[in-house]
């Protein structure tokens, strides 16, 4: 099951990258970060295999954005040498 979310994020990185190249850090960051919000109130609704799979998928999606515009705004704001610490 967790293998469905994983699978996922790895497969949307690359799209997510292409917007973040488009859109900027900072704007998928906040569609990320909004979009992960939903999450937990997702699995409250759960009521079947099918559904709790949608879900781990929407999870791998949005965790995708959120940490990779993470790791892409840390390295625009950090200077190199300061990222060690």
């Amino acid at each position: 099951m967790l293998t469905a979310g994983g699978l996922a994020g790895l497969l949307c990185q690359p799209l997510w990258g292409r917007l973040l190249d488009r859109l900027g850090s900072k704007r998928v960051l906040e569609i990320g970060g909004t979009a992960i919000i939903f999450i937990p109130v997702l699995f409250l609704f759960c009521s079947s295999y099918w559904h709790f799979l949608l879900v781990q998928i929407y999870d791998g999606m949005t965790s995708a954005a959120y940490n990779i515009a993470t790791m892409n705004y840390a390295f625009d704001v950090v200077t190199p040498p300061k990222r060690a610490r």
